[in-house]
This record gives C-alpha cells, structure tokens and sequence, in this order.
C-alpha cells in the first residue's frame, strides 16, 4: 500500500492507496495541480534599484532546468549592465525557504524537477514546506518518495 499525505485547510492527512488508478478526488497527471509550472520570480537589480528604477522582468521558472540556466537569462535581461547584482524584488508559487531577495537555492530547480512527474498536488508540498515539515535541505528524491 502507498500512503499519500494530502491536505486540507486545518490539518494534514494521511490516506491509504494501493494503485494508483485510485487517485483521490480523479487526480491524475494530467489535472493535477501545478504550482512550480507557475513559479515565478520579479529579477531586477540593485544598481537600478538603488537608482530608483525597478526595471525588470517576471521570469517564469519553469523555462529553466537548473539554476545556471536561470541566471545565464537574468545576465542576458539585464546585460545593459557589466556585472549585475540580481534583486528578487517578488516572487509567487516558491517556497519561502528557497528564494530571499538575492539568491534563490539550487535545490529548488531540484525539487521542480524530481515532482514533475509526482501526481501529488505541488501545493501539497508547497504546504508541507510552509508548515516546515520539509525543508530546503531535504534531498528532492526523498521529498517525493515521502509525501507519495
């Protein structure tokens, strides 16, 4: 039998499944939700910031498999700049312990990868990080054999 933790609003559940052809609630691959496709960060530097521009761009995550990708295409928005210090002035869908204002953890491009093909809801791993009964530092390939 797997155990799949699910959530709702007060508490965190486990449920039993043998198969999973017994999905809760019809989820599937194809309709589950997914909160890290929508993951995105405002990048803007603080040369502009502190200049008082707040030029920048929404940069979805999804378009980027790893953390190098991702700030090869900050250096090329704000290549008007010759070393440009990146400032995450917002961001949505990313667990707050994966992004602060000038850095965001290799280990979130990880864990975006590795619950791809989970069928568990991402915003049950994103309330599993907000609770904090997983963290950042948690191997990915361990979170998704936990919750699942």
């Amino acid at each position: 039998m797997k155990k799949v933790m699910r959530t709702n609003k007060k508490s965190l559940q486990t449920m039993e499944m043998t198969t999973v052809e017994k999905l809760p609630s019809g989820l599937t691959l194809e309709n589950k939700r997914r909160a890290f496709e929508t993951a995105s960060v405002y990048v803007g530097t603080y040369n502009k910031y502190n200049n008082g521009s707040i030029a920048g761009k929404w940069m979805n995550l999804s378009d980027y498999e790893s953390k190098e990708d991702f700030y090869k295409a900050c250096r090329e928005l704000h290549k008007d700049e010759k070393d440009p210090e990146f400032m995450f002035q917002d961001w949505e869908s990313v667990p707050r312990s994966f992004i602060g204002e000038s850095s965001i953890s290799e280990n979130f491009f990880e864990l975006k990868n590795a619950i791809e093909d989970s069928y568990i809801d991402d915003d049950v791993y994103m309330e599993l990080f907000d609770y904090g009964y997983i963290d950042e530092n948690d191997d990915p390939q361990d979170i998704v054999s936990r919750v699942e």
